[in-house]
């Protein structure tokens, strides 16, 4: 077999496939807009508005009394970054935030009521407000967070109050003893955040629609030449049946490369993906994909029986394998059955694979099962596109 040859013929290849406006318009414009509108309604999965991560608002009304203060302290003491508002101008934070967010820009807020210091003295309670639009994973860590603060402070009243008074003297004392019991926390392992907003959207659209570009244009332009006479011309030139197999195949890989580049690019440039550390595994990882998708193109080309047919298998299979797969949400947040089932898929082992090196920065070896089993697809496929292929 000459590789000029097959070379020759997935050149001609791609050149006929990139006529179609359709097949163009699939690798440009569709991709850019799925990025958008999926990584715009993706960004909420890893909980947070317009703050950072561990801002929580708080509004402190005049006479609230030193027990807001001493709220704020424990609130600081989990984890939050205080920034507390005038209740009468909730417009610019006293303290903590920036000055053009106001309280609603907050996700996470706590009011405080009116008179919270006297109420406790005479004995009467306060109720605290505290809303959030975090996700509800985050939202019920944030309420235990809460809680916590509340919980604390209220043993400071109890504390103060058996002391000689609840008062904010006592209420400084209490906080100025060194405490007796400590708890010393430290990371067991490296933190796994969940790919969110554009992060996932670009990688997980452009898997899909690799797929979804190569079983519908790619599979049906080798119908197309199969049901028209093409090939059957191409038989009868002084070609081998591997080379002109091999050359239908490049070409089909070719249009999978220029669709994966093309994310590639658009998601650097236009939503600012990174593809670092480990950017050539990812792109070992994703050449497999690509291969993977070809060999089944070449498959679903030759045993088609109607072009509707191989655009419907080709579009049903895509949007499938493409939820199933992870690639138009986190699969971490799905379901542990649902996990499992992406484990068996091919956009499975290509989402997951890119979530560690992309996401988790877990090395590039981490990613190298999944590389092998793209590979093994790619090669197993490629027998069978091999057997499966017709001239007519």
């Amino acid at each position: 077999m000459r590789l000029s040859r097959a070379l020759f013929i997935a050149r001609k290849d791609i050149a006929y496939t990139l006529k179609d406006k359709t097949t163009l318009a699939w690798l440009i414009l569709m991709p850019a807009l799925f990025f958008y509108f999926i990584g715009t309604a993706t960004g909420g999965f890893g909980g947070g508005g317009s703050d950072a991560p561990d801002n929580i608002a708080i509004s402190v009304p005049a006479d609230a009394g030193f027990l807001s203060g001493q709220l704020a302290l424990r609130l600081s003491d989990s984890g939050f970054n205080v920034v507390t508002f005038a209740a009468d101008n909730l417009e610019v934070p006293v303290s903590g935030g920036e000055q053009d967010v106001a309280f609603d820009g907050y996700c996470r807020r706590l009011v405080i009521p009116a008179g919270l210091t006297r109420s406790v003295q005479d004995g009467d309670g306060a109720l605290l407000d505290y809303s959030t639009c975090t996700d509800e994973l985050n939202a019920q860590f944030d309420e235990v967070r809460v809680q916590r603060a509340v919980y604390t402070t209220l043993a400071d009243i109890i504390a103060a109050s058996v002391a000689g008074g609840l008062n904010e003297t006592n209420i400084a004392a209490l906080n100025a003893i060194e405490r007796v019991v400590t708890l010393e926390v430290r990371p067991a392992g490296k933190k796994r955040e969940i790919p969110t907003g554009f992060q996932q959207a670009v990688p997980g659209t452009m898997v899909m629609f690799t797929l979804l570009v190569l079983l519908t244009s790619g599979a049906i332009t080798l119908y197309l030449e199969r049901t028209r006479g093409v090939l059957r011309r191409l038989a009868s030139a002084p070609l081998s049946r591997g080379e002109i197999v091999f050359g239908k195949w490049m070409g089909k890989m070719f249009l999978a490369v220029i669709q994966i580049g093309i994310a590639m690019v658009m998601g650097s440039l236009l939503f600012k993906v990174n593809w670092q550390p480990d950017f050539l595994m990812i792109v070992a990882l994703l050449l497999a994909w690509a291969g993977a998708c070809t060999s089944f193109a070449i498959v679903l080309g030759s045993v088609g029986r109607t072009e509707g047919q191989v655009s419907g298998i080709g579009v049903l299979s895509s949007m499938l394998l493409g939820g199933l797969g992870g690639c138009w949400w986190p699969i971490e947040i799905a379901p542990a059955w649902m996990q499992q089932l992406a484990s068996l898929l091919p956009t499975g082992w290509t989402m997951n694979g890119l979530h560690r090196l992309m996401s988790f920065e877990a090395g590039a070896l981490s990613a190298l099962p999944e590389l092998m089993l793209l590979v093994a697809t790619t090669a197993i496929a490629g027998i069978f596109a091999v057997k499966s292929f017709r001239f007519e």
